[in-house]
């Protein structure tokens, strides 16, 4: 039983030191001869053996005056795009004018009087909301304010609508 659990290590012999030699560069520096054509794996599985993983980056050690490599990818300079929320706000004021439609269509249904209820207040928070596109709780604020209006006024238009065909229908 005591053979089973043996000291960590106790198996694995230590390999013998190796003396660099100076070889090409498609040299084996252990043998002499050419290379192995497939490297061992190295510390992550996923990658392909020989893929260059732990290879040192370009010109590490030589120069220590040269400068950083850059980072590739993503990460080439500031963002190029518009500020965070900005589509949300355009979202906003184009719901805000769409709602414009309501007196359009009162006007051309000769309600003349009614054609006069046009949503103001979504329109202006919305426009503000593009504005303050420097500061996002603002600009988060001033849409909600927008939406809210626009659901509050598209609210009363649905009533005001129903109180007008109820009118009608008793009075035929």
């Amino acid at each position: 039983m005591s053979q089973q659990w043996r000291e960590p290590g106790a198996d694995v012999p230590t390999p013998a030191p190796v003396e660099p030699q100076a070889t090409g560069p498609h040299g084996d520096a252990r043998t002499g001869g050419p290379r192995p054509r497939f490297a061992p794996p190295a510390d992550d599985p996923f990658k392909p053996a020989g893929s260059g993983q732990n290879a040192p980056l370009a010109g590490a050690g030589s120069n220590p005056d040269a400068p950083a490599p850059r980072p590739t990818g993503m990460l080439k300079g500031p963002p190029s795009g518009p500020p965070a929320r900005v589509g949300s706000a355009v979202a906003a004021l184009i719901a805000a004018v769409l709602t414009l439609l309501v007196p359009v269509v009162f006007w051309l249904l000769s309600f003349y009087l009614l054609a006069l209820l046009v949503n103001i207040p979504a329109i202006a928070f919305a426009a503000v909301a593009l504005s303050k596109t420097d500061d996002p709780p603002e600009v988060e604020r001033f849409m909600r304010y927008s939406w809210a209006a626009t659901i509050i006024y598209i609210g009363l238009v649905l009533v005001l609508i129903l109180v007008l065909v109820l009118v009608a229908i008793s009075l035929t």
